[in-house]
């Protein structure tokens, strides 16, 4: 998910990560994880703000000092 400058003020990312969190609900999903970069401080602020958690590199990705992983373990 990646949000433009331009319209980054006007919560879209927020609305957007809801009901992401919201369709992982209905399809019973027990965890989300996303990857960000340290350059991208309103992201980091809007994931922490929506229960997600730093975690370790996952899947494909490799440990890299300038990326962040977050996980957000979902329950009903």
């Amino acid at each position: 998910m990646y949000v433009v400058t331009e319209v980054r003020t006007t919560g879209i990312g927020s609305r957007l990560l809801t009901r992401v969190v919201e369709a992982a609900l209905t399809a019973k999903l027990s965890v989300l994880r996303l990857e960000t970069t340290e350059f991208l401080p309103d992201a980091q602020r809007l994931y922490r703000a929506k229960g997600f958690v730093p975690c370790p590199a996952y899947g494909p990705y490799v440990s890299n000092p300038i990326n962040l992983y977050f996980e957000r373990w979902l329950t009903k």
